[in-house]
């Protein structure tokens, strides 16, 4: 009679659950265990090189012939300001010419012109120096010789003229018969009294001072500038009134020329002062300055000002350039710290800085696990500080415990663009 086979689970399917168990212990013990270190790239290596009065092109708004020029059109203006100033002070001032008829007596028989540019020399009661000019040019009369029955006798040749002090003030007044000499231009000058001509003549007075307000270059200079700032403002408002400013704009810092450029004398036409610098002003002292200058600026697109325009412009003009600014395995980047225009032409400023870019290679990685294996967190902290000097890596993140695996295949290094992406 045959025994009947007990039931129970075959071997084969008992191995493969114990397998199957002892796959699970090990996933949750290798999940508990490995740990996962964040570190960011290394900084990335950047030079700097500055640039100056680079000249950006510029063509009329919406054409699209060169990316590396800007849309904008130059636009003109004539301007001009008036303000008035009330000089600071009186000044005892010089007004009156001394003026009189001298007789003029030549004692040759040869006549003497005296042409325009004639001096007259004298000296005054204090021992100065007095010039007199001729009203008009003369010539003196020659000497004659007249014979009769009485005898011979000659007649000296005369002239009155009237003559006038080149300078005024009293100072150009001279007492009876001071004139004594005569300079004419090119000649040897002639002494009265010692040649053929003698001089004679009644004080000559009419010099005289009087307190009066005299312009100065202080007084000029104290109304310069309010007369600038109106002659800018006025500029800017001629310049605006040549645009459509519903379509256009004009970029304040193409303005030329601007305040600094007026700041200086070759930035405006010379002044008109009127009364001049050295005259009297009127009774109450008033005088007027005058600035003209001729303005200029870029207009552009309203909703694209040059700044905005700048940022795509100046790489593509940079990148057009025979040589380019940054090595092939650079990635440039440009900042514009300052754009001008003088007139004709628009001028920027700024720096390129050319970037290469770091990455972390398999060998770096391997590294980092390997630095790490069994160490205590301090310790790992400080080998992580000393790749990171080292410049092999940048911020680095190690996870929490005290210790790390002891096999470098539970540690996961993650690559993250910065700490801040990682965490």
């Amino acid at each position: 009679m045959r025994q009947p086979r007990t039931a129970g689970i075959p071997l084969p399917l008992v191995l493969l659950i114990v397998v199957a168990l002892i796959a699970l212990v090990l996933a949750v013990w290798y999940a508990a265990a490995r740990v996962t270190v964040s570190v960011a790239l290394p900084p990335a290596a950047t030079s700097e090189q500055t640039f100056s009065n680079e000249v950006i092109p510029y063509s009329a708004a919406g054409s699209t012939d060169n990316a590396a020029a800007l849309q904008a059109a130059a636009v003109a203006a004539e301007a001009d300001f008036s303000a008035d100033g009330t000089v600071a002070g009186e000044t005892l001032t010089p007004i009156g010419r001394a003026q009189g008829i001298i007789t003029i007596i030549n004692t040759v028989a040869q006549a003497i012109e005296l042409p325009e540019g004639t001096d007259l020399i004298a000296t005054n009661s204090e021992g100065r120096e007095v010039r007199f000019a001729l009203d008009v040019p003369a010539v003196v009369p020659a000497a004659t010789t007249v014979s009769d029955l009485s005898g011979t006798r000659t007649n000296y040749g005369s002239i009155d003229v009237a003559v006038t002090a080149r300078s005024p003030g009293s100072q150009s007044n001279v007492g009876q018969d001071a004139i004594k000499q005569i300079l004419i231009p090119g000649q040897q000058p002639i002494i009265s009294d010692r040649s053929n001509f003698i001089i004679r003549h009644q004080p000559i007075a009419g010099g005289s001072e009087e307190m009066l307000r005299i312009v100065t270059e202080e007084d000029v200079r104290q109304v310069l500038g309010e007369a600038l700032t109106g002659l800018y403002n006025i500029g800017v408002q001629r310049l605006r009134a040549q645009i459509d400013e519903r379509q256009f704009a004009i970029d304040p810092n193409t303005i030329y020329p601007g305040p600094a450029d007026l700041a200086t004398p070759s930035g405006y036409d010379a002044p008109i002062i009127t009364p001049g610098v050295g005259e009297p002003a009127d009774a109450d002292g008033r005088f007027r300055v005058t600035v003209q200058a001729r303005f200029s600026a870029l207009a552009t697109p309203a909703d694209r000002l040059i700044g905005e325009q700048l940022q795509e412009v100046v790489p593509q003009y940079f990148t057009q350039r025979p040589v380019p600014p940054c090595p092939a395995v650079s990635r440039p980047g440009f900042s514009v710290s300052n754009w001008r225009w003088d007139g004709e032409r628009l001028t920027i400023d700024g720096t390129v800085a050319c970037t290469t870019e770091r990455s972390l290679p398999p060998e770096v990685l391997d590294d980092v696990r390997s630095t790490l294996v069994g160490q205590t967190r301090e310790a790992a902290e400080l080998r992580m500080q000393d790749l990171q000097r080292r410049g092999m890596i940048g911020e680095f993140a190690l996870p929490e415990g005290d210790r790390l695996p002891g096999f470098d295949w539970l540690i996961r290094v993650e690559v993250v663009e910065s700490m801040a992406v990682g965490q």
